[in-house]
């Protein structure tokens, strides 16, 4: 899926401005008529596996409490840094367009957003692996709130917006990533289902208030939105020492 991103944004920076939107939308019509029949030809017809996993993450070291009072800390830490998330996906292309008039330098961009943010989930999993999720978990949000107030004073520069627009997705798709992590560390396994349809729920209802408030406060100051939302990564941290807290987790 990265992949088809990175090619597909210079592409379709290329075909706007040689053809025009029109073009663009005939051609990614015909690939997805490609691609839907691809599917419906080789797609296979799992059956489920049946498997005996244990009801309670295996580095619980203490007794866990109960599994709303974590779900609530869950989509806490879940939803701030998708708000920042959701604005900075609408905002910095906006800008970027707006100050270089180039939409081959808005392609750039989000290539770069895919690939840099790909290799930060590798290293995001790789350290979850070695050290636990704690300390990758504190880290990204500790780069969300630097992209934040780096954005705030950087908003008529093309360098500044797409330097820190890029660490501030790659913090992001990192915390998706380990977002699975926090459920394994901390929910028993016959609540993961109602988890993870909650925290999708939030990401979905964040993604959709961080790009409409951010919209709303970028016509008060061009620097509000990232520096506001910026700074909400704070209590993210709070969230996730708490959440780790309760576990007996703290090292890292």
């Amino acid at each position: 899926m990265t992949i088809g991103g990175a090619l597909g944004n210079p592409i379709a920076g290329v075909v706007i401005e040689g053809r025009g939107y029109a073009a663009l939308g005939w051609a990614v019509m015909g690939v997805t008529v490609i691609a839907l029949a691809i599917v419906a030809w080789l797609m296979p017809n799992p059956t489920p596996k049946s498997a005996t996993v244990p009801d309670l993450p295996p580095n619980a070291a203490v007794a866990l409490p109960a599994p709303h009072r974590t779900k609530r800390l869950l989509m806490g830490m879940r939803c701030l840094p998708t708000l920042f998330y959701g604005m900075l996906s609408v905002l910095v292309p906006l800008m970027l367009n707006d100050l270089s008039g180039s939409k081959v330098m808005v392609a750039a961009y989000g290539t770069s957003t895919l690939v840099v943010a790909s290799i930060t989930q590798l290293l995001a999993g790789r350290a979850a692996d070695r050290w636990g999720a704690r300390g990758p978990t504190l880290f990204a949000y500790a780069v969300l709130v630097v992209v934040g107030l780096g954005l705030a004073f950087n908003t008529q520069s093309v360098v500044g917006l797409f330097g820190f627009g890029v660490m501030g997705i790659a913090a992001a798709w990192a915390l998706s990533a380990l977002m699975f992590v926090w459920v394994a560390d901390g929910i028993p396994k016959t609540h993961h289902p109602s988890t993870f349809g909650a925290l999708h729920a939030v990401w979905s209802l964040s993604m959709i208030g961080g790009s409409l408030f951010g919209s709303w406060l970028m016509g008060i100051g061009a620097a509000l939105p990232f520096l506001l939302f910026g700074l909400l990564n704070v209590g993210s941290m709070f969230l996730a020492l708490a959440y780790y807290g309760w576990q007996g987790i703290t090292r890292f």
